[in-house]
């Protein structure tokens, strides 16, 4: 058996016992937060206490759910692209649920320290918030700078179908067609 396929088949063992375990700790979080849910219900007075946990508990599932999907998917398939695409398209989803996570939780706090007149903790909510926000505003630029080389990419590699068609009647083979076309799509060759 060659390196390659045991590469290939190495790499999608680790990938699913990986992205396993994500699931399986999402399932458990998912789990305690229906318990948490439940036993809220038991005694009323810890309503509101017991649905602010099982929604951070709720958002933290996520995550890992999250996660494990994106291990599963982006890990276990053997070269899926080029990494500029893999990393576009992976990070935004779990960076925006991370977001999500710390803005629902510097809210919460908020709520909680307003309520129980605990002002001088104001300020650690206010940080999370804030670094939601920072996280948001580096996930756009992020994106801003990866965006032009996969397009660029993406675009030079596709042949316009007028122009193969025409150079496959002329008896150019589609290899060298997409060469021309690559060639001719350049910013060197305009």
């Amino acid at each position: 058996m060659n390196t390659l396929a045991t590469n290939i088949i190495f790499r999608r063992v680790i990938a699913f016992c990986f992205s396993g375990i994500f699931f399986v700790f999402a399932a458990l979080l998912g789990g305690l937060t229906l318990h948490g849910l439940v036993a809220a219900f038991s005694d009323p007075t810890q309503l509101a206490s017991a649905a602010v946990k099982a929604i951070n508990t709720a958002v933290i599932a996520l995550a890992a759910f999250e996660l494990g999907l994106v291990v599963a998917h982006e890990y276990g398939d053997p070269d899926d692209g080029h990494i500029a695409t893999v990393l576009r398209r992976t990070v935004p989803r779990f960076i925006s649920i991370v977001c999500i996570a710390l803005a629902l939780e510097g809210l919460l706090l908020a709520v909680k320290y307003s309520t129980l007149e605990l002002s001088g903790n104001l300020p650690y909510a206010v940080a999370i918030v804030l670094a939601a926000a920072i996280l948001l505003l580096a996930l756009g630029a992020f994106l801003r700078l990866t965006r032009h080389p996969v397009e660029e990419n993406a675009v030079a590699m596709q042949p316009a179908p007028m122009t193969s068609v025409l150079l496959s009647a002329r008896g150019v083979s589609q290899g060298e067609a997409a060469l021309v076309i690559s060639a001719a799509a350049s910013p060197v060759a305009r």
